[in-house]
């Protein structure tokens, strides 16, 4: 089986994409100049965000899960074994599974935080993963189907992101897109790192 980059890596490569592709304009109205500062922030904010993501990979402490099953590691890949394993996690595994939890839900939120326009494709991807770790957990569905669902959800989640660019830019082109708003200082609180995660109170 082809190898895949890690889930951290993709999805912050999925959202630089998305702020590098300009906005569609209609034909007949000039081109308007780039807004070069607000695109290097946003890129600033991802670049930083992808740091925690691989600060929270390269844990030591969540070492035996790598090769075995898909988690945040941008240099993990795909291997055959690990997509049709038939084991079902142990307790030791369960601990570890739920240190992941806690630990990748610092990476989430620094994610979402720099890119909240993201935030429906990130949010679904995540849940659909959130679901797979449950049931993994739970004791439910053997490591493979756990492997399976992560893949999955990483292919949904890019389709997800390119569909909403392309949107975007027919709500350009239809001119229906609203200017975006100046955010009010202190209009939204910072949300908890215990808000992404799936294992909560196991």
């Amino acid at each position: 089986m082809r190898g895949a980059s890690g889930f951290g890596a993709a999805i912050v490569a999925a959202l630089l994409a998305g702020c590098a592709a300009p906005s569609a304009r209609p034909a007949h109205e000039p081109p308007a100049p780039a807004p070069p500062v607000a695109a290097a922030d946003a890129r600033q904010r991802l670049a930083e965000a992808e740091a925690v993501c691989q600060q929270v990979a390269a844990d030591p402490a969540l070492a035996p899960l790598r090769g075995r099953v898909l988690t945040l590691d941008p240099s993990s890949s795909w291997t055959r074994e690990m997509m049709v394993d038939r084991h079902y996690v142990d307790a030791r595994d369960r601990a570890l599974l739920a240190l992941m939890d806690q630990r990748r839900a610092r990476c989430r939120q620094a994610l979402i935080t720099a890119s909240p326009d993201q935030a429906v494709p990130l949010l679904d991807y995540w849940a659909r993963q959130d679901d797979a770790l449950v049931q993994l957990y739970d004791g439910r569905v053997p490591i493979g189907y756990y492997n399976r669902a992560m893949a999955d959800a990483q292919s949904q989640f890019a389709i997800d992101v390119a569909n909403q660019r392309a949107d975007v830019a027919v709500r350009a082109n239809e001119h229906l897109a609203n200017p975006p708003s100046e955010p009010r200082p202190g209009a939204s609180a910072p949300i908890s790192p215990d808000s992404f995660r799936a294992l909560i109170g196991r």
